[in-house]
C-alpha cells in the first residue's frame, strides 16, 4: 500500500482525462474514471459536489493492511473526468460524515461538525497537500520509573478520543531529527472533554523499570502517537484519530506504519520500510510552499534494515540519513 499511494499522487492525476480532441467516452463517468485505478473496489458511494467535483468511496480489502476506504476526487472541467486526489483511511478509523468544497479544496467532516481532512486537489503533478488539521496534542512533561509523562490536550470543541496506542518519541537537535529507541505505549483509553487538558502516564516496555531521565536534558521532545486498536470506536460521537504527528504536517491520510515527520521549517518525509515489496527504504520528501505540502522527490534504495533509521541530517537542501550506528544510509538533494 505504501508504494501505491506515493504513486498515485504523482501518477494518477491525469490518468482519467480524456485524449486531446477525442469525444467523451460512455466510461468516462466519475465513476468509470475511478474503476479504472482501483479496479478491485467495492461497495462504491459516491458524493456529488458542486463544480463539477464528485467524492467516490470504495473497499478495499488487502489482507496484509485490513480493511481501506480508499476516497477518490474526480474534476470534470468540461473534457472529461480527471483524477484530482486520493485519501486512504483504515475502514476502522473512517469517520468522514460529509463533505465540502472549499476553494481548491475538499473538506470531510465528522457527523458532530469537526473537520477531518482536507484533500487540495492537484492541478498538475507533483502532488499538492493541505497541512492536516489538528485534533489533540501531545506534551511532553517529565519522566517516572518506567513512564514517559505527559499533558494530552484536545485542540477541539469537540470530544476527542485517544484509543490504546504506540507513541514514539522524536528529538529535534538544530539540523538534526533524532528518534530515541523506547518502547513507550498509551495503555488505556482516553476521552477527552472540549479543550480539555490531561496529565498522562505512557508505560515504558523493557526488560527492566527504568527512569529515561536524560530526556529531561532535551531541549525539544516531540510525542507522536498512532492508535493500534483497531476495535470499534467506543465513542463515535467523539473524534478518534489514527494518528497525531508533530504539527502542520502534509493530510496523507491513513498511512498504516509509515513514518511521518517534521525535519525543519520547509522539509518533512514520509518514510517507508519497503521498495517495490522487497527489503529497503522508500522516503518522500515534501517542501512546504504558500501554506501547501508538495512532494519534492522520493528515493528508494534496497538496503539492510536492521538498524534501521536514527536520525536526519539538514544542510540547506541536502539531507543525510544516519542508521543507529550514525553510519550513512543515503544523502539526498531535495529539489
Amino acid at each position: 500500500m505504501k508504494s501505491l499511494f506515493s504513486f498515485l499522487m504523482v501518477a494518477t492525476a491525469v490518468v482519467c482525462a480524456a485524449s486531446p480532441g477525442s469525444p467523451p467516452r460512455v466510461e468516462e463517468s466519475p465513476l468509470g474514471c475511478v474503476r479504472r485505478v482501483f479496479p478491485m473496489g467495492q461497495e462504491w458511494i459516491t458524493f456529488p459536489l458542486p463544480d463539477g467535483v464528485t467524492v467516490l468511496r470504495c473497499l478495499r480489502k488487502e489482507p496484509a493492511y485490513r480493511s481501506l476506504h480508499q476516497y477518490s476526487v474526480v474534476r470534470d472541467a468540461g473534457s472529461g473526468p480527471r483524477l484530482v486526489h486520493t485519501h486512504a483511511v483504515k475502514k476502522v478509523n473512517d469517520q468522514f460524515a460529509r463533505f465540502e468544497l472549499k476553494g481548491n479544496e475538499v473538506w470531510a467532516y465528522h457527523a458532530n461538525g469537526a473537520l477531518l481532512a482536507r484533500m487540495r486537489l492537484w492541478e498538475n503533478p507533483p502532488a499538492l497537500h493541505a497541512p492536516a488539521p489538528e485534533h489533540a496534542r501531545l506534551r511532553f512533561t517529565g519522566t517516572g520509573e518506567g513512564h514517559i509523562l505527559c499533558e494530552a490536550e484536545n485542540l477541539t470543541d469537540y470530544p476527542v478520543l485517544l484509543r490504546r496506542g504506540r507513541v514514539y518519541i522524536v528529538l529535534p537537535e538544530d539540523k538534526r531529527t533524532v528518534f530515541n529507541n523506547l518502547c513507550v505505549w498509551l495503555r488505556e483509553e482516553t476521552l477527552l472533554a472540549p479543550r480539555q487538558k490531561k496529565p498522562l502516564q505512557l508505560r515504558i516496555f523493557a526488560k527492566r523499570a527504568i527512569n529515561p531521565s536524560g530526556l529531561m536534558r532535551r531541549n525539544q521532545v516531540h510525542l507522536v502517537y498512532r492508535a493500534c486498536d483497531d476495535k470499534p470506536i467506543s465513542h463515535p460521537d467523539a473524534i478518534a484519530p489514527a494518528a497525531i504527528f508533530q504539527p502542520g504536517l502534509p493530510d496523507l491520510g491513513d498511512k498504516d506504519s509509515l513514518g511521518l515527520y517534521r525535519l525543519s521549517d520547509e522539509f518533512a518525509v514520509a518514510e517507508g520500510d519497503s521498495v517495490g515489496g522487497h527489503l529497503g527504504y522508500q522516503f518522500d520528501f515534501y517542501r512546504l510552499k504558500q501554506g501547501a505540502w508538495q512532494l519534492a522527490t522520493r528515493v528508494e534504495q534496497s538496503a539492510n534494515p536492521r538498524l534501521g533509521v536514527f536520525a536526519y541530517e539538514c544542510n540547506g537542501n541536502r539531507v543525510r540519513i544516519l542508521d543507529s550506528d550514525e553510519d550513512t544510509i543515503m544523502e539526498v538533494e531535495v529539489p
